[in-house]
């Protein structure tokens, strides 16, 4: 089945065509853009934003919400956070200022800010959105190698070894996770007016994060995260602590309290009791089923409700719901100088970059997840009306790892391995190394047998999920419904009859496209495939690790119509789509976000599910970690790798 071609049946050319964060074409990938990130110049004076040039037109959409607090000057913030809302409306007025520059007095700007300023995080923020403002198909090197300070410290030895959570600091301290969480944030601004469906994802996309981390927890049976928020043990003391070795970021000891109000600022006072009051109206107002408006009631749906607790341009009503995801990460990023007395720096949890590194980061989103789930929970539950499609059933699925001599379907394998990063954090002649231990994986490939039962050829959507088998055993499947990650989605034509239809993992809707390193631009080495936003789950992490004995796993596959859910059903979905969206464009995929685990369901299993439900199919596979495969002796190729291996019952 091939994803492209004539479909006569609906008179039409099926073009797949590229969306989500990849670009159009290689001709935009710049290499003097370079100087923006890696300056010639080494000078280290403080510089100024200058907004006093810039025409009254190019500040007057940003300012149609904010009242620029930077104007006629605006200095680099020191302690930037995107947390921190009088930060972002001042990165944004900056950003609105540069990307009103000639492209030349752009990269000019950038180039004597991030010489002045070399490890400054707002520094490399503005930079970044400026850039794209002016040109989104612009392809920008990975935020690791620009400022690597910001991801890279020590590895963590000695008494931290102690703590249960060391166990998973090698998925928290990942690069990749780490670079998907700051640029999903760096392109989804909550000071400007919020892209489609930004709410929603917002919600879904740290849902995900979630159920990722509670697979790996389950693999060392150190069950799921528990909730850590105001009515969620928010008066305990904070069990977890975190020294993540990080400059500029302060450790936190174990079971540290909160205080009663913190300073943000000479002005800026938060009360925790706010955030308790902030916390019941939004419960109750998704009981109720409606939001506040200042100008009305508006009903509740996940966008309205991810734009209120996200608090973005599109929250309800930031006077009755406040700022509650925000300034929770400030609160807990504080807790060792609550206020501001000792100039001590910021926690893990004042970052997009190092807020996953932190164990109370997963807790503090299970608590914001509490409140998206009781809205999922009181939706209707689908019917088997909701989820079937005449004349398409799924009657199998089974994974095949590439390499496994033993023939073993549905035996996947993982592995650890030392990673090399290549950083420039002074002079862009002189880069430097960091080795890294991460989780890494055999590519697989999914086989799916559809029979269309139609006289055409059907338009399909396959939906892939996985759950551990672990997390399923004992609940019902409304108890388990969270603990589903997504896979892939991907778009296939499927003629009538009995076919087979293939996806490789590499080709998944989840993870980054490859990224185009700054070796890749100066060589000129960059494909239509680039990436451009950097968003996107890394792909070394797609698979979870599963246990040396073989981990089981449940795969959930559904097919739908994409003609009736695709926004344009003529585009495929490649590229970071699932948790990342498109740039500038609405997001694909009609459906709620995680469809069919966006609510209740009235089913008491996945097999029950399988059984009623003909276009689903289920299968167990078992993951298995084992040694890193060698390379191949290839003159041909020496970055090929062997991935022939035997399973050992």
């Amino acid at each position: 089945v091939q994803s492209s071609g004539i479909n006569a049946e609906y008179g039409a050319l099926v073009t797949m065509q590229s969306c989500s964060c990849r670009s159009s074409s290689p001709r935009h990938a710049h290499s003097d853009l370079l100087r923006a990130f890696l300056p010639r110049r080494h000078s280290r004076d403080h510089v100024m934003l200058s907004i006093s040039e810039v025409p009254n037109t190019a500040l007057l959409g940003y300012n149609k919400f904010h009242n620029c607090p930077c104007s006629p000057s605006c200095g680099v913030i020191d302690d930037f956070s995107t947390f921190n809302e009088a930060h972002m409306i001042q990165a944004g007025c900056a950003v609105v200022h540069l990307a009103g520059l000639p492209r030349s007095g752009l990269v000019d700007a950038l180039e004597r800010l991030k010489a002045g300023h070399p490890d400054s995080e707002y520094v490399e923020y503005v930079s970044r959105r400026a850039l794209h403002a002016q040109d989104p198909t612009l392809i920008l090197p990975p935020i690791y190698q620009s400022l690597p300070s910001l991801f890279f410290g020590p590895s963590e030895e000695g008494p931290g070894q102690r703590d249960p959570e060391h166990k998973l600091s090698w998925w928290r301290e990942d690069p990749g996770l780490a670079t998907h969480h700051f640029n999903w944030h760096l392109y989804y601004p909550y000071t400007e007016a919020p892209r489609d469906r930004q709410g929603e994802l917002f919600a879904y996309m740290h849902q995900q994060m979630l159920a990722r981390y509670d697979f790996e927890r389950l693999a060392l049976d150190m069950g799921r995260v528990r909730a850590y928020g105001p009515g969620y043990g928010w008066n305990s003391p904070l069990k977890e602590g975190c020294n993540i070795r990080i400059s500029g970021k302060s450790f936190r000891p174990a079971n540290m309290p909160l205080a009663h109000s913190y300073r943000f600022g000479p002005y800026s006072v938060t009360l925790v009791d706010d955030l308790s009051r902030h916390k019941d109206m939004l419960f109750y107002s998704v009981a109720r089923g409606i939001l506040e408006g200042p100008e009305g009631n508006v009903p509740v749906s996940m966008d309205h409700l991810g734009n209120t607790v996200e608090a973005n341009m599109g929250s309800a009503n930031k006077k009755i719901y406040g700022n509650l995801h925000n300034q929770g990460h400030n609160i807990i990023a504080s807790m060792n100088d609550p206020e501001a007395q000792y100039s001590i720096e910021k926690g893990p949890m004042i970052s997009t970059a190092t807020a996953p590194k932190d164990p109370v980061f997963y807790r503090w989103h299970k608590f914001i997840d509490a409140i998206f789930e009781t809205f999922r929970y009181n939706q209707i539950p689908y019917t088997v009306g909701d989820l079937e499609m005449a004349g398409i059933s799924l009657d199998s699925v089974s994974l095949h790892c590439h390499g496994n001599k033993a023939g073993g379907v549905n035996q996947l394998m993982t592995f650890m391995k030392e990673q090399h990063y290549i950083t420039y954090p002074g002079n862009p002649e002189q880069p430097m190394t960091v080795t890294k231990e991460i989780l890494d994986h055999i590519p697989f490939r999914y086989t799916i047998k559809v029979q269309n039962a139609g006289p055409k050829p059907a338009l399909l959507v396959f939906r892939i999920f996985l759950a551990s088998c672990t997390g399923l055993e004992g609940g019902s499947l409304e108890e388990v419904r969270n603990t589903f990650v997504e896979m892939d989605k991907f778009v296939d034509l499927v003629p009538p009859g009995v076919v087979e239809v293939s996806r490789e993992s590499t080709d998944s809707s989840v993870i980054l496209p490859t990224e185009m390193t700054v070796e890749d631009i100066k060589s000129r080495r960059v494909t239509e495939e680039g990436v451009r936003c950097g968003c996107g789950w890394p792909r070394n992490l797609l698979l979870p690790r599963g246990t040396p004995r073989g981990m089981k796993a449940k795969v959930f596959v559904i097919a739908t119509d994409w003609m009736e859910d695709g926004v344009n059903p003529e585009e495929a979905l490649p590229g970071s789509v699932s948790y990342c969206g498109k740039t500038n464009a609405p997001y694909p995929d009609k459906k709620d976000m995680g469809f069919p685990f966006d609510r209740a369901i009235e089913f008491g299993s996945v097999e029950e599910m399988e059984r009623k439900v003909r276009n689903c199919v289920t299968t167990t596979i078992t993951i298995n970690q084992g040694e890193e495969p060698q390379r191949k002796s290839s003159a041909e190729d020496p970055q090929e790798f062997d991935y022939s291996f035997v399973l050992v019952e």
